[in-house]
């Protein structure tokens, strides 16, 4: 399970390469936020979550040109928006208020013993919603 969780892992990282090439492309420095995945699953997969979390940001945060902002920042706009779901909406609103780029979101299912992750890119100047998975 841990070898197979691991390279899953992996997996995600390479599929971010991608986007963090593109988003490095389109000018200096583009801000990026990374929130949390809504989760749906039966069983407490909240570690799965954070590391899902901490994967796709630091995998970003190493491609130049690049900047994640997370941290106390993102958190307190979360508390003062009280945003308790993380979706389309929540994307707006956080990328809006921490002047980001782009807003990396999206969920993760479990049914059985199958994960899916489903990742999405907002973008905050457009206004546009775009899924990569």
């Amino acid at each position: 399970m841990r070898k197979r969780f691991i390279y899953s892992i992996f997996l995600l990282a390479l599929g971010v390469q991608p986007l963090a090439f593109s988003l490095s492309m389109a000018q200096d420095v583009t801000n990026v936020v990374v929130l949390p995945f809504e989760v749906h699953a039966r069983d407490d997969i909240s570690n799965f979550r954070v590391q899902i979390l901490e994967a796709i940001a630091s995998s970003l945060d190493e491609t130049k040109g690049i900047r994640v902002i997370a941290g106390d920042r993102l958190k307190d706009v979360v508390l003062e928006k009280a945003i308790k779901i993380f979706d389309e909406d929540a994307a707006g609103v956080v990328g809006k208020e921490l002047s980001a780029n782009y807003v990396v979101l999206g969920s993760i299912s479990k049914l059985g013993k199958r994960y899916s992750i489903d990742a999405k890119v907002y973008n905050v100047g457009q206004d546009k919603l775009s899924s990569i998975s």
